[in-house]
């Protein structure tokens, strides 16, 4: 077996497939437009190469990644503990996966975690803020309506601030929090 570096692409996989790269990448993501020979061919290279596929590469063209965030300011919580356990599995579910950050109580690590987040195009955000005093209104509140993420605040709210998405999300985990 044929071991190679991290840089794997789809391009390389077409040229030992002898055929495009379109056609890799149908074979990963529309299996049925591409002839069970040649797929089972490129899954096969594909394995020999230890291929990764690049999801940051395909949220890009996707515009969305199937991640979900949960930003929580102890994840040695109890309350957060089965939170986390619950959205893990419900997103499992549905064919999305969870990113856990750990604030720490710091507004900056809360800040950088929802930045993050919104650079990885999570298709949605649970956030236990930090603070929810009146005086509490982070700048990042404007990136996540900039970019139409979904909000959903646990524990916690920031005062006076509605998130228009945040029903996508809980619809999509069919979760009442």
């Amino acid at each position: 077996m044929t071991k190679q570096d991290s840089s794997t692409t789809i391009i390389d996989i077409a040229k030992r497939a002898n055929v495009t790269d379109i056609t890799v990448s149908r074979a990963f993501n529309h299996p049925e437009m591409v002839k069970k020979e040649t797929r089972d061919k490129i899954l096969a290279i594909a394995q020999e190469l230890n291929y990764v596929p690049n999801l940051f590469a395909r949220n890009l063209k996707n515009k969305n990644s199937r991640i979900i965030g949960v930003v929580t300011d102890s994840t040695f919580n109890p309350f957060y503990i089965v939170l986390i356990q619950t959205v893990s599995r419900l997103a499992k579910e549905k064919g999305y996966q969870v990113i856990i950050f750990d604030s720490d109580s710091d507004e900056k690590a809360e800040k950088t975690a929802i930045e993050t987040l919104v650079s990885y195009k999570a298709s949605g955000i649970l956030l236990s803020p930090v603070r929810d005093d009146k005086d509490y209104q982070p700048s990042y509140l404007s990136l996540i309506d900039q970019h139409n993420v979904p909000l959903v605040f646990v524990d916690r709210s920031i005062y006076g601030y509605q998130n228009k998405y945040s029903g996508l999300l809980l619809k999509t985990l069919k979760l009442a929090l």
